[in-house]
């Protein structure tokens, strides 16, 4: 009897061992699935900045343009005042 004692208790004592690390796997589980889950959060987010980045590049290019098409009539029309401004002055100095 007293070696089916020390028997039980050696069994018992790795049983509650083997729960212990089945209890640890478990937990490891559930955090695995909540980093699982926070991955697919960030990469949704990650698709949505996306989409605003190249909505704001395409804004972009279209006010770049606009921009230039400004600046070259400003240039044409700062050109043209001086060309007029020029010749006046040169008629009026004859």
């Amino acid at each position: 009897m007293d070696d089916f004692d020390r028997l039980a208790t050696r069994l018992e004592a790795r049983l509650v061992r083997i729960e212990d690390s089945l209890n640890m796997l478990v937990r490891i589980e559930e955090r695995q699935a909540n980093s699982d889950d926070a991955i697919k959060r960030s990469f949704e987010r990650l698709d949505k900045l996306e989409l605003r980045v190249q909505a704001v590049e395409v804004a972009h290019s279209k006010t770049d343009s606009q921009s230039l098409f400004n600046s070259k009539v400003a240039w044409t029309v700062l050109g043209a005042f001086l060309t007029i401004a020029t010749t006046v002055i040169a008629f009026q100095l004859r």
